[in-house]
């Protein structure tokens, strides 16, 4: 079983992008005879580490001019916002991601199906989740924001549909990209059972349903974010008391799969500039000053660094290592921004309420009451920057908002004199399509 997994590892590993985009693989070289293999290669690491971009091109942090020069390229001209910005590593890494779960998925087909059903269902429901999954962070990167108006037209990401390298690759529509994501997920939360995984590397029903909470989110649907996000707070609704947690430690999170809040785990692994290091990433000041006195996350997310700045030290793994994953404090501001949306003040303060009672000192908290709604909203969408910062989610936020004039932002960087902006909507909210995959392809790159 060992050898036959490694078989599988090194057939994609040792891929090249043109693998990735039209060789014929060998299936017989890489079928795995059993579910307990199916479920080796849904564990494999790989599947658990997040994309680079979405975390370096937003306002949560800044960097010297000093720092900068000391960066990869990529991260350079991600940090800038450089509109001929060449991410092969991010392209690459996700659709290598997307080949595990179709190998999962076509070869499940073949093995008989007998013996533990439950067992069979939740590594169909793991594929499915971990492919919309990455569709989901490929679109956040190399396609447009959804938008009802033109997601018809706008050209979506190329979606690999099963493991057959022979398969030609065309660029979707946005609507279909996010119709694609949608309904994997949505299969994937009927084959999931509620109880709670074995590990918070594997999905469970609830991280399905907060993940369908936060692309329906994405989307500007909340009526739909809202009955996903009701539904897994049925299932998960704990929080973490942040008076607890050692405030002085290096990392006051801990180990992570004692946090209650976690439904699954992915990181942002690689080195982005931001990764809890005082001599690169520092945390925005604006954004640290957001913070209140009494608010316990001023001391639990940040380190001090004695010079008036501040380095982020909160990631739920526990580690300078960034959580990207899944969590309970989101579905409940997801919630909350949707019943705001929706009109409904009280149902969303009740949220609002129930998460800052978790973050701020002891009997200090006083609740948010008898507010209208579209004050309500501002307040959910400040602590949606606050409370899920370096999560992998404002980038995201940013391009959705900035649909909406009086949300929309225009972020700013100074390296050495040099001002660079990034404008609201601005075409390098969509990355280009690698240069090596447009010399191997017929695909049509992203406008600039």
């Amino acid at each position: 079983m060992r050898t036959k997994y490694l078989l599988i590892f090194l057939l994609i590993t040792c891929s090249s992008c043109k693998k990735f985009l039209g060789t014929k693989s060998n299936q017989i070289l890489s079928t795995p005879g059993n579910l307990e293999d199916l479920q080796l290669l849904l564990d494999n690491p790989t599947l658990q580490n997040g994309l680079n971009s979405i975390n370096t091109g937003t306002d949560e942090y800044y960097v010297t001019y000093q720092n900068w020069s000391n960066l990869t390229e990529v991260n350079k001209n991600g940090y800038n916002w450089d509109p001929q910005l060449n991410n092969r590593g991010d392209w690459s890494t996700t659709y290598q991601c997307v080949f595990y779960a179709n190998t999962v998925l076509f070869n499940l087909d073949q093995i008989p199906e007998k013996g533990d059903a439950v067992k069979r269902n939740n590594i169909k429901g793991a594929a499915l989740f971990i492919r919309a999954h990455y569709f989901y962070l490929i679109a956040q990167e190399f396609a447009p924001q959804y938008d009802p108006a033109t997601a018809t037209t706008d050209l979506g990401i190329v979606l690999r549909l099963d493991a057959d390298f022979n398969e030609i690759s065309s660029r979707s529509t946005v609507a279909q990209t996010y119709q694609q994501i949608t309904s994997d997920l949505e299969a994937a939360a009927a084959l999931l059972t509620e109880e709670r995984p074995l590990f918070k590397t594997r999905p469970g029903k609830a991280a399905c349903l907060a993940l369908l909470a936060r692309v329906y989110l994405q989307m500007g649907n909340y009526t739909k974010a809202k009955e996903h996000a009701d539904a897994c707070l049925k299932m998960a609704n704990s929080l973490v008391d942040y008076n607890n947690l050692p405030l002085t430690a290096p990392y006051p999170m801990g180990d992570f799969n004692k946090n209650i809040e976690i439904l699954y785990l992915f990181n942002a692994s690689f080195a982005t500039p931001l990764n809890g290091d005082e001599t690169r990433g520092r945390t925005d000041s604006v954004l640290y000053k957001l913070f209140k006195a009494d608010d316990v996350r001023k001391k639990a997310l940040f380190k001090d660094n004695g010079n008036g700045t501040y380095t982020f030290k909160g990631s739920y793994t526990g580690t300078k290592t960034l959580f990207n994953g899944l969590a309970v404090d989101e579905v409940y501001l997801i919630r909350a921004e949707c019943y705001a949306r929706m009109n409904n003040a009280v149902s969303a303060l009740e949220d609002l309420n129930a998460l800052l009672q978790k973050r701020w000192a002891t009997n200090k908290y006083v609740n948010y009451q008898n507010l209208p709604a579209d004050q309500v909203l501002q307040l959910v969408l400040e602590e949606r920057r606050k409370e899920l910062l370096n999560r992998g989610t404002r980038w995201s936020d940013l391009r959705r908002l900035n649909k909406e004039p009086k949300f929309a932002i225009t972020l700013k960087r100074e390296l050495n004199g040099q001002i660079y902006e990034l404008a609201p909507n601005d075409l390098r909210y969509t990355v280009l399509i690698p240069l090596e995959i447009m010399r191997l392809t017929d695909l049509p790159q992203n406008p600039r």
